[in-house]
Order: structure tokens, then sequence, then C-alpha cells
């Protein structure tokens, strides 16, 4: 997360902020992403000021290429400078293995010809997200084992359309002669029938839910 994220998503949740300073704030967050994910592209992620001129074999070198989260760089550079070698005790610690779960883990698939693109989570407890950025909008496929899958589908639903109606809205604000020929989509989205309260576990902790109701993943083949 980039400091200008942060901020956005302060201003986003703040009632006594303005709607040109939340518009602003989001265009910064946006902007400062898109400058990462093109570092990285060209292999100049955060880690490489630290790592870089320490490796010493090509294929090491391709393999760091671009990699932004510098301590899981730092960590996978120990284990191709000493293999075999215990890991420091940094990389052993319980809040570095908890940071190390993606318990989000999405994937952007760049074909639009695709009709749709996916994958399950890479931990029990977490979402897998694919989706596929198109002329008219959006495609989700978010897969979760235990997690209230729909839930957050409703909530990435509504988030989404508050973005759409707060760019609207600001449109109207910086350009007034526009409102009279358009109009605010605030009735988008879908209303959803039944509890979004499903079983399994919370919703990141959004609610205590019963994990003993979660059935455990059945053996697959015999015991050797």
């Amino acid at each position: 997360m980039t400091a200008e994220t942060k901020k956005f998503l302060e201003l986003f949740v703040d009632a006594s902020a303005n709607l040109l300073e939340k518009t602003a704030a989001l265009r910064a967050a946006v902007q400062a992403h898109s400058a990462m994910v093109k570092r990285c592209m060209n292999g100049q992620g955060r880690c490489d000021d630290v790592v870089w001129n320490e490796v010493d074999t090509e294929d090491a070198m391709h393999s760091l290429l671009g990699v932004e989260r510098h301590l899981y760089a730092l960590q996978q550079l120990h284990h191709i400078v000493s293999p075999g070698e215990p890991e420091p005790a940094f990389f052993r610690d319980d809040g570095w293995l908890k940071l190390g779960r993606s318990i989000i883990s999405t994937s952007n698939c760049g074909n639009p010809s695709l009709r749709l693109f996916g994958f399950g989570p890479v931990v029990p407890e977490g979402f897998g997200i694919g989706y596929i950025i198109k002329d008219d909008g959006i495609q989700f496929c978010v897969a979760s084992k235990h997690r209230q899958t729909q839930r957050y589908c409703d909530t990435l639903e509504s988030y989404l359309v508050q973005m759409q109606n707060l760019l609207t809205k600001e449109e109207h604000v910086m350009f007034p002669n526009l409102a009279k020929s358009t109009r605010c989509h605030a009735g988008l989205g879908r209303q959803r029938s039944g509890s979004i309260e499903d079983t399994g576990y919370g919703f990141f902790d959004g609610g205590a839910t019963d994990q003993r109701k979660v059935n455990k993943t059945p053996l697959v083949g015999r015991k050797l």
C-alpha cells in the first residue's frame, strides 16, 4: 500500500472531507500505484536498492526483477546466497508468518477477449480474486472456501458504485452545465435478498462466527 492510498482511504470514510478532496486523493492514489507498477515492470521495484548489488547470478537477478516486497525479496535472496542454511530469526517470527499469508490474493488478466478469469484462494481462510478490466466495466471472479464470499462481492460492488457516483458528482460540481444533460447513477447496483451473514470464517474479523461450523477438508486417497 502506498502513502497516497492510505490517505485516500482515510478521506473516504471521513465525513468532514469534501467531494473534491476525496476525488483528488483517489487520483493521487491511482497515479502512485500506476507509477509503482511501471517501476516494477522495468525491474526497478522497491527492493532493488537493497539487494541488487548482491545478486551474483543471472537467474537470481531475473527472479528479483520488479519485486516490490523488499522483505520477501531478502528472504528469497537468503535462499539463493546461503542455500541450506536456516533462515534468520526474523523470518521465523509469528508476525512475519502472519503477514506472509495472502488472505486476499488478486490477479488481473489483461486479455479482454476472455469471458471470465479466476483462481482459488492461496490459503484456506482467504479469497482468490481474478478480474478483467474491459471497456465497459470490470469482471470479477471471487473464490473462497470458508469466507463470506457473497458478502464480499456485495461490498465490492457497493464501493465501485460509490466511486462512480463520487466522480459523477465531481463532474457536476466542476462543470455545472452538464448537470442538465447527465444524472448521478445513485440507483446502480443490485439489491440482494436474504441475509449476508454467511456461516464460516468471519468477514475479515468483522463479527465473530463459529469456526466450528466449517467442515475440515476430507482426506483423499488412503494412508500408506
